[in-house]
């Protein structure tokens, strides 16, 4: 799957849980900004979401990086397999591979249905086409450490 594509679908997958209308009918901006701040993990991934697509607020790859990170770092598997993406390819933060198969790892682990597993899937065998043996082992060891730590 060329990057292309698979940028679309991150893209995809990173603002389906955002609309323009869902802001408007549930919450304001700053209403947004301040459940984010205060942990709301949903909140978190919405705003990170609208700041990558450039819905409501200004395209911002580093405030997305930033929002989603702290939703990833909850365990929420699609904020995990954006930033997976996101640091596959140096959007919105430094490229690192081991970080994003890491992070590719624990969505497919924590992933709803086939669909974003299988995306999931497909975005990991590609970055391990980039990667060495050593850095996958790596990045794989790192993700069960961060399940160890975290448990679902």
């Amino acid at each position: 799957m060329t990057r292309r594509i698979l940028h679309l679908l991150a893209v995809a997958v990173l603002s389906a849980p955002c609309t323009v209308s869902m802001v408007a009918q549930h919450a304001t901006i700053e209403e947004l900004r301040a459940r984010a701040k205060e942990g709301d993990a949903g909140a978190q991934n919405e705003l990170g979401s609208l700041y990558y697509a450039g819905k409501v607020v200004p395209h911002d790859n580093t405030a997305a990086a930033r929002w989603i990170k702290r939703t990833a770092d909850q365990g929420y598997a699609p904020a995990q397999g954006g930033l997976g993406y996101m640091l596959a390819y140096g959007a919105g933060v430094d490229e690192n591979h081991v970080q994003a198969y890491m992070w590719l790892e624990l969505a497919w682990n924590g992933a709803a249905n086939d669909f974003t597993r299988h995306l999931y899937t497909q975005q990991r065998d590609e970055l391990a086409q980039r990667m060495t043996v050593e850095q996958i082992t790596d990045a794989k060891r790192l993700a069960g450490e961060w399940d160890e730590a975290h448990p679902r």
